[in-house]
């Protein structure tokens, strides 16, 4: 792959060139500029990609300041004048016959004698253009004729603290994945000011991540690089809007096209409703903490970490309407705020709610085996998950490669509500779905509305095989 400013030398060595615009040599003191970047082509890429972006920043802004000197320059001149104790504006502050004055003439003297004569005033004069790049950043400096550089633009690991700052705290899936991607970047681009990302730099970031296979040997799907993305547009956006308004430009990550070559995400397909009935006979055979768990994802279509990280207090069947509350707490987040809901009771789900109720020594959590103090949400979503799904696979014959898990009750429960003639506002209710629902539909419509959705999912209930009764 051909990279702009990267070549290799006879040794095996890369080596960062760029050529200085003709019109820019003389401030840059030199024609061209080269670092050297080691033998790691992929370390090499990386950093020739973070030098690229800021030589070109540098071009673009000293065409439009004619009076600056490059930033490295004014850096390595800062240098220099901080070793003498000297400061920018030094010159043109000082009191005649000061201590800072004599120290400026000491400093003169020393680095710039028989370079320049003084006026009549005792200023240097008649040297700028005698001196290198630097030197002449220098007197510039102290003359006050250009300034300090201004702070930079954050750099992406600063922005995504700033971020999350100002979200607050989130579920930790979401920030164990926005640190991951963010972590993703940095290994491949650098953590730069968030100004030298270029819309190249993204392209190329999508593809080494559609090219790549992780740690397990899996390259990743187009969906979970299409949210890495997403999450380092969303702190690009952010600060933007909060804090560089006038200095970053238009967002280089949103909706990048990502290689249709890049894996595509694994099937999540309905269960059959025989599928389901077995399912739920199973459970009540079992008549574990385990399935009970299943039994309530079955009939009401929620998420697994939305039953598994049910506190006792969220279960309310002496209710006129017996129903569980999903709302975020200390210990489970949720997906979206369409996520909280107030989702009726019925058949399976509400057998296993009640058995739940009636564990020995329940305090706060209803499942204490997977959520309890001191443990995290994705700790508990990974472990339950994984034992649930082996043990429903197994159950209806299913191979993961399918794409039959626990997820599937939530395609099934759509297509049950679909065929009891279920609107899409009561689906986005009952499922929490954000695009079918408004910010107005929240807490109190949703217990207004509960006796109409109870009516509704009572219709549900899929017919049982003769001989099988309800256990209390």
């Amino acid at each position: 792959m051909k990279v702009l400013g990267l070549t290799q030398t006879g040794d095996g060595r890369w080596k960062w060139v760029r050529r200085v615009p003709e019109d820019l040599q003389e401030r840059w003191g030199k024609k061209r500029l080269e670092k050297r970047l080691g033998r790691d082509e992929t370390e090499a890429i990386k950093e020739t990609s973070r030098l690229n972006a800021h030589f070109e920043r540098q071009v673009k802004h000293l065409r439009g300041n004619l009076g600056e000197a490059p930033e490295d320059v004014i850096q390595a001149a800062l240098g220099n004048l901080a070793e003498m104790g000297l400061s920018p504006g030094d010159w043109a502050n000082a009191p005649r016959d000061s201590d800072l004055d004599n120290a400026l003439h000491t400093y003169f003297d020393q680095h710039f004698k028989d370079e320049y004569s003084y006026d009549h005033d005792g200023n240097p004069v008649g040297m700028e253009s005698r001196l290198d790049a630097v030197k002449a950043a220098e007197y510039r400096l102290l003359c006050g004729a250009i300034e300090e550089p201004e702070p930079s633009v954050l750099t992406l690991s600063a922005a995504k603290e700033f971020y999350e700052e100002q979200k607050g705290k989130q579920s930790l899936g979401s920030e164990k994945q926005r640190a991951l991607a963010v972590r993703r970047v940095i290994e491949f681009l650098g953590d730069r000011p968030l100004d030298t990302y270029t819309r190249a730099d993204v392209r190329a970031f999508v593809r080494h991540l559609a090219d790549t296979p992780s740690r397990t040997g899996k390259t990743l799907t187009r969906k979970t690089i299409g949210k890495y993305v997403d999450h380092v547009a969303r702190i690009f956006e952010k600060a933007k809007i909060e804090l560089e308004p006038d200095r970053l430009g238009n967002n280089p990550w949103r909706k990048p096209d990502i290689p249709k070559s890049a894996a595509q995400s694994g099937r999540r397909v309905p269960l059959s409703d025989d599928e389901i009935i077995d399912v739920q006979m199973a459970c009540r055979e079992a008549d574990d903490d385990r399935r009970w768990i299943i039994a309530m994802i079955s009939d009401t279509g929620a998420r697994l970490m939305e039953i598994v990280a049910l506190r006792v207090e969220d279960v309310l069947l002496e209710h006129s309407t017996p129903h569980i509350r999903v709302l975020p707490y200390e210990a489970r987040g949720l997906k979206t705020e369409a996520s909280e809901k107030l989702v009726p009771l019925v058949g399976a789900a509400l057998w296993g709610a009640k058995r739940a109720l009636e564990q020995e020594g329940l305090e706060e959590c209803l499942f204490p085996r997977y959520v309890r103090p001191g443990r995290d949400q994705q700790s508990a979503s990974n472990s339950a998950s994984g034992a649930l799904n082996k043990w429903m696979q197994k159950r209806i014959g299913a191979e993961p490669a399918e794409g039959k898990t626990l997820h599937s009750f939530r395609h099934s429960m759509r297509v049950r509500l679909e065929r009891v003639g279920a609107s899409e506002t009561q689906m986005g209710h009952i499922c929490g779905w954000e695009r079918e629902r408004t910010i107005a539909q929240r807490y109190g419509d949703m217990n207004q509305l509960l006796p109409e959705l109870h009516e509704l999912m009572s219709q549900l209930a899929l017919e049982r095989p003769q001989g099988l009764t309800e256990r209390p």
